[in-house]
């Protein structure tokens, strides 16, 4: 295991915007599913679709200048139990509170090289902030919220 800055790294997807929005709007509002619901299964998809292709292995690689495989890519949701304006997208019908925003996850310790070695390169916060930009671009989204946790034993 590598000694890395940071134990994990979420990129928070916002909504989507454009005919995205439009396609997952429309489908929530005839199906009676929530927003959330819905677009949380289709990000599920996409990041499934992007990791097997080894999108995140390609962008870590490109950005630390070293083949690198991430080797874990976590999909999962970010709660929140009551209205706010910044995910306003979510709420298609008034008695709607929640908001679920899909997520991921990666974890820089477990980063290898093509051989399975540790890599040599430490992950910043600002390797992640590229990352954000990029998901932000390519997948037409309003916003990539970044968190990230600290590695208290390297």
């Amino acid at each position: 295991m590598s000694i890395q800055t940071y134990q994990d790294i979420t990129f928070v997807l916002g909504p989507p915007s454009g005919d995205r929005y439009e396609m997952i709007k429309s489908a929530a509002l005839e199906t009676g599913d929530t927003f959330s619901k819905l677009y949380r299964g289709y990000m599920d998809d996409i990041i499934s679709d992007l990791d097997e292709c080894g999108f995140f292995d390609k962008i870590f690689s490109t950005l630390l200048d070293e083949e690198i495989r991430v080797n874990r890519v976590y999909p999962t949701y970010q709660m929140w139990g009551k209205r706010n304006p910044k995910f306003a997208k979510f709420y298609l019908r008034p008695s709607e509170e929640n908001a679920e925003l899909p997520a991921l996850m990666v974890f820089p310790p477990q980063f290898t090289t093509k051989c399975g070695l540790p890599i040599e390169s430490c992950v910043e916060r600002d390797d992640a902030k590229v990352v954000s930009a990029i998901l932000g671009k390519s997948l037409e989204l309003d916003w990539v919220n970044l968190i990230s946790v600290y590695n208290t034993n390297p």
